[in-house]
């Protein structure tokens, strides 16, 4: 995929494991186009080749390439406007976070999180969050010397509450990250069917409950966090 720019994003791909199958076998693969970055064109290839056996055969049919698009109302979720205390669009959630220019998954800036993170109430418009319709939230996180998150009591995530129009609440989705001291950045991303017509969406990008952040300055940055309706 080319972007206007002139830059490139290569090798994506939807891997099928091969062999014999039984009937269909169905595979997917996502990726974000980094914001500020605008798509020219993209090539899309299927592909069999390079096999040693010889004599295989493979069919493909049904492929598709899915555009999502946000509900109205996320802003800056990759964290580039603001000042040196505060992201446009976003308050800190328990301990809070520090916009930080050390680290970026895409464009200049991204938000450094030692104990809380950040929150962004989002309101979508009538119809753009209906019962029905599947929500997906996700985000990038490179983390520096932090806990392994399985099994906690960590917790690192992108992370959505719902409120319903009839004032009821779907709570504590995640999105989880896997921690650790990672070597680049990791994508994390969930899907969750509304049972109901969503008034408000709180998304949160949250690193909290990790005693090798007090003790030994352990930090998570967040980048280019997303809420879609798919």
């Amino acid at each position: 995929m080319r972007y206007e720019d002139g830059t490139e994003l290569l090798g994506e791909a939807a891997v099928f494991r091969g062999g014999t199958t039984v009937g269909w076998a169905r595979e997917s693969a996502a990726f974000v186009v980094p914001r500020g970055k605008t798509v020219a064109s993209l090539n899309l290839h299927l592909v069999y080749r390079n096999d040693p056996t010889g004599g295989g055969v493979v069919y493909f049919d049904d492929v598709f390439v899915e555009v999502t698009g946000a509900p109205p109302g996320l802003a800056g979720g990759g964290f580039e406007a603001g000042g040196d205390l505060a992201a446009d669009g976003w308050r800190g959630y328990m301990g809070g976070y520090v916009p930080s220019a050390e680290e970026a998954h895409s464009g200049g800036r991204s938000i450094a999180v030692t104990s809380g993170g950040a929150v962004q109430t989002i309101r979508p418009e009538a119809g753009t969050a209906s019962a029905g319709s599947v929500l997906k939230m996700s985000g990038w996180a490179k983390s520096v010397g932090a806990s392994d998150v399985a099994g906690g009591p960590a917790v690192m995530a992108v992370y959505v509450d719902v409120r319903f129009t009839d004032g009821t609440w779907l709570r504590a989705q995640e999105a989880e990250f896997r921690g650790g001291e990672t070597e680049g950045w990791e994508y994390s991303e969930n899907r969750i069917r509304l049972a109901k017509d969503a008034e408000e969406i709180l998304l949160r990008a949250v690193y909290y409950g990790d005693e090798a952040a007090r003790v030994d300055g352990a930090v998570a940055y967040f980048d280019d966090l997303a809420v879609e309706i798919v």
